[in-house]
């Protein structure tokens, strides 16, 4: 990966905060009325009344 390859993705995660896991920093995922963590050793997860979208 080139630098500016590595800048580019630091980039959209300080953009887009709120895709991110606040745990381990792994990319949440929507499921039904809920926000996982994709990474299975981490178990983040919100609920629908936690978060407004």
């Amino acid at each position: 990966m080139s630098r500016s390859d590595s800048s580019t993705t630091k980039q959209e995660k300080q953009e887009n905060w709120w895709e991110f896991c606040p745990v381990c920093g792994s990319k949440l995922l929507n499921h039904k009325c809920r926000i996982v963590c994709s990474n299975p050793q981490c178990q983040f997860f919100m609920s629908c009344s936690e978060f407004d979208l």
